[in-house]
């Protein structure tokens, strides 16, 4: 396993048909890379408790949570991580949050959705591949 020092945490939600990204500020973090067989990486936030509220309802709803990060330092590429919850801690005023989860590639990700947004526009057949061409 490899660990490296937390240096920036986004939440990403998708809000009124887009994707809002909502910046974390936290006290400490780490990622961990558990090098196994599923590719999964622990995410440990140590943070205030204004948090809370966000973490408990996306504990309790069960969902994929999808997470940026940047590990190490502010110049580094983030890092996206289809993720959830494994626990909250409370320490005292603050808390701690567990997340494990899969990198997401970025990029055939960000094609997917490109793809999806021009069918759901009602784009098809030659004009959907005219379109997408255009975009990417």
């Amino acid at each position: 396993m490899k660990t490296f020092k937390l240096n920036s945490l986004s939440i990403l939600l998708y809000e009124q048909e887009e994707i809002k990204k909502h910046p974390i500020e936290f006290i400490d973090g780490l990622m961990i890379n558990r090098e196994d067989e599923e590719g999964q990486w622990l995410t440990e936030v140590y943070l205030d408790k204004q948090h809370k509220d966000l973490f408990q309802q996306l504990k309790d709803n069960n969902e994929q949570t999808t997470i940026e990060v940047k590990i190490t330092k502010e110049s580094n590429a983030p890092v996206t991580l289809n993720s959830r919850i494994l626990g909250l801690n409370d320490i005292g005023d603050f808390m701690n949050v567990l997340l494990i989860g899969e990198m997401v590639d970025r990029r055939k990700s960000m094609v997917e959705d490109l793809l999806s947004n021009l069918i759901t526009k009602g784009y098809q057949g030659e004009e959907l591949l005219k379109r997408f061409k255009e975009l990417v």
